[in-house]
């Protein structure tokens, strides 16, 4: 009569140790993507916002003397939501003086996610009148 063939302790116990050292290079790969997943989303959440502003500011340089876009200064902080995320956005007149006269206007848009500048965005725009 034959011995049943099973998995003494050692086995297993080698078996465990060979799914451990697997797992310990595995999980921190899992996490790293997750983490950059999580920062790409809230980037490209930052850009919608960036965006969006923009937006509403080009709408102001089609006005009849675009007077409503500042020739210095910056906005007040506005707190955006997106995605479930709040986002601070400041938008800066004419940062760089030569890119502003009668007729253009600088701006330059800076997201934040908390303290961390996560997006800025700049453009030019002519005024038409």
């Amino acid at each position: 009569m034959s011995k049943p063939s099973a998995f003494s302790l050692i086995e297993a116990l080698v078996a465990l140790a060979i799914l451990a050292i697997l797992l310990a290079f595995v999980i921190p790969s899992f996490v790293g993507f997750l983490q950059s997943n999580t920062d790409n989303e809230i980037r490209n959440q930052a850009a919608i916002v960036a965006q969006q502003q923009m937006d509403f500011w080009r709408q102001q340089a089609k006005g009849a003397t675009g007077a409503s876009i500042p020739l210095s200064g910056t906005s007040p902080t506005q707190t955006v939501t997106q995605g479930g995320r709040s986002y601070s956005v400041v938008t800066a007149f004419c940062p760089d003086a030569s890119q502003c006269s009668s007729d253009k206007r600088q701006l330059r848009v800076e997201v934040r996610l908390g303290t961390r500048l996560v997006y800025s965005l700049e453009a030019v725009y002519v005024i038409f009148n």
